[in-house]
């Protein structure tokens, strides 16, 4: 019986294996007894050609029309093994050894170690019909059931190590027709169609359990099968990386990453002036230090600058959000009088995942001499993060600034003005 593999998932499974050269060699030009564009072409080149899933016989021939064994479904297994144990590095084994010996299994030693390997330390053959601690019936041929049984068995073991998690997919319900209730592999066909996703049947809304496999019907049902698990490792170790980079984001406050801030950049009164910020951040656990120092130009062409020193506490508020009030000291200067006062604020800062994050600052200022009292100065800046490395960072901050027109001497009138400004700079890790 010709097995029909659809084509859409075998086009899928081509994508998710690694991809090999342009001139890698197909399976017709690789064994003699496969027809150039046979059905099962393109499944035999990815399993057998591409990958070691399959082998051939020595005489360059692959025999696809001879019955699958459960010996050569344990080897096709072991290779799989093989390669998740080496994407996750972690070992899949159980704990404990199955105590499985199978008297029936060839003589040559390579084939008996993997096939008791697989049987012992990750019991894969567990509840298969017919096996016991010493028969396998190795050359009994392989169905559908016995193998979504054995993948099952491996997709279990790998979510009880945590590489594997099904919630990464979109959850999916699959119907078979030909699936009784009462099928042996019932529950297992259930969860590797609906849990993993990784054995979804056929288009005509069946599973064909009972169906004993060729070898090209197991190499078109590994093609779909086993890229689909691959590729929920895949992605279970994305999430999970990206998990930690949140959590690692939630736990980091603003500027602790990269303490030192250099940007320059431009304010705006009536025309373009050159400006400039330096701010440097010590944190000792939720409790901070600040230093900040400013440029700016007034609308009278006067240079001003500002010196900050503040204390303050970040407050965890929720995953990778800090609000960080504060409270200092602030100084002003155009190099001849001086404006000193009680600076006073807040910063907030959002880090939704590692890379990225953006922080907003809200400050008060209260001028303490001359005729100042009671006078209040103001400012406020949003600021975006990028972080390409540990080591170092981008941002981009743009706000206002109430400055007065011009620092103020002894009893005289003060006044003051908003300059917007836009900076671009950098956060440093030593």
């Amino acid at each position: 019986m010709r097995f029909k593999y659809p084509a859409a998932a075998l086009a899928v499974a081509a994508a998710l294996m690694v991809a090999s050269p342009a001139q890698a060699q197909r399976a017709s030009t690789t064994f003699k007894d496969l027809p150039e564009n046979h059905w099962a072409e393109r499944a035999v080149t990815l399993v057998a050609v591409e990958k070691a899933f399959m082998k051939g016989y020595p005489d360059q021939t692959f025999r696809g029309e001879l019955p699958f064994t459960r010996i050569q479904l344990a080897l096709a297994v072991d290779e799989l093994i093989r390669l998740l144990e080496k994407q996750t590095k972690v070992s899949w084994r159980t704990e404990g050894l199955g105590g499985y010996a199978f008297q029936d299994l060839p003589e040559g030693a390579e084939v008996r170690e993997a096939v008791l390997r697989l049987a012992n330390h990750y019991r894969l053959f567990e509840g298969v019909p017919g096996v016991t601690s010493n028969t396998l019936e190795s050359y009994k041929q392989v169905t559908r059931y016995e193998m979504a049984k054995v993948v099952h068995r491996l997709m279990r073991l790998g979510e009880a190590r945590g590489v594997v998690d099904p919630s990464v997919q979109k959850p999916q319900i699959f119907t078979f027709s030909d699936v009784p209730r009462t099928a042996w592999a019932y529950n297992e066909v259930k969860d590797v169609a609906d849990r993993y996703q990784v054995m979804v049947g056929f288009p005509d809304a069946t599973f064909r359990g009972s169906e004993e496999l060729t070898r090209y019907q197991f190499a078109a049902s590994a093609a779909q099968t086993f890229p689909l698990v691959v590729a929920l490792v895949e992605k279970t170790q994305e999430r999970q990386q990206e998990r930690e980079a949140e959590k690692v984001a939630s736990s980091l406050r603003f500027q602790e990453d990269l303490p030192l801030a250099l940007g320059a950049g431009a304010g705006f009164a009536g025309a373009p002036a050159a400006g400039g910020l330096a701010r440097g951040a010590l944190y000792m656990g939720p409790v901070f230090v600040m230093a900040d120092a400013q440029t700016a130009v007034s609308a009278n062409g006067a240079r001003q600058y500002g010196l900050e020193g503040d204390l303050g506490y970040a407050l965890p508020l929720a995953t990778g959000w800090h609000l960080q009030p504060y409270v200092g000291a602030r100084t002003l200067t155009d190099g001849q009088a001086v404006l000193s006062g009680i600076s006073y604020g807040a910063l907030t800062y959002w880090r939704p995942v590692h890379s990225y994050g953006a922080h907003l600052r809200l400050q008060g200022m209260s001028p303490l001499q001359g005729n100042a009292q009671g006078a209040f100065l103001g400012s406020g800046a949003l600021g975006l993060w990028w972080h390409p490395s540990t080591s170092w960072g981008l941002f981009l901050e743009g706000g206002m600034a109430q400055w007065p027109g011009a620092v103020p001497a002894a009893n005289t009138p003060f006044t003051s003005e908003w300059l917007p400004s836009l900076t671009l700079g950098t956060g440093l890790r030593f």
